[in-house]
């Protein structure tokens, strides 16, 4: 499953266009670290998640398909407004 974003400025001017794609895995052993394209990475459990600066599309996809965290309505909306649109499974 992704999601294609658009985060937009208060005048609604594209700043950023990104794809969030959601991949499921079972944790097998050994520490977690970032790849060349993120700063860092470490577990959160939903509490903890719910004090970071986390965009609204990435905590609705984690609350729709997992059930991880609180819906994304209960929360304040810190996030600049986005434009978003869900992507087509690539063909079989």
């Amino acid at each position: 499953m992704g999601i294609f974003t658009v985060e937009r400025d208060r005048m609604g001017r594209p700043r950023f266009h990104y794809v969030i794609t959601d991949l499921e895995a079972t944790y097998l052993s050994g520490r977690i670290k970032p790849g060349d394209d993120a700063l860092a990475a470490k577990w959160v459990s939903a509490k903890e998640m719910a004090t970071l600066n986390v965009s609204q599309i990435t905590r609705q996809l984690l609350y729709e398909c997992y059930g991880f965290g609180q819906s994304p309505e209960s929360l304040p909306d810190t996030s600049a407004p986005l434009l978003h649109k869900p992507l087509s499974p690539p063909p079989d």
